[in-house]
């Protein structure tokens, strides 16, 4: 499974994007740029490349051109 962002490989200034990943505390436990939903995906995995404990995560995606997106999820393990 991964985190799939819906459009962001077919609307026009969404390529250009930077995907953070927040733990509870506010420290980073992923960033990629260009996410594409294929090769450059989040699998519950931190930067370090173990998994993930479970809990509440938030996120945000930072485009170059448009708007940017906040939210969050939750991983079950």
């Amino acid at each position: 499974e991964i985190f799939f962002i819906q459009y962001i490989d077919v609307i026009p200034g969404m390529a250009k994007n930077t995907v953070s990943i927040y733990n509870r505390w506010g420290s980073v436990v992923f960033e990629i740029t260009d996410y594409n939903n294929t090769t450059r995906v989040f699998k519950g995995l931190g930067n370090n490349g173990e998994e993930l404990p479970s809990g509440t995560y938030f996120y945000k995606i930072a485009f170059e051109k448009l708007e940017g997106r906040t939210g969050y999820f939750v991983i079950k393990r």
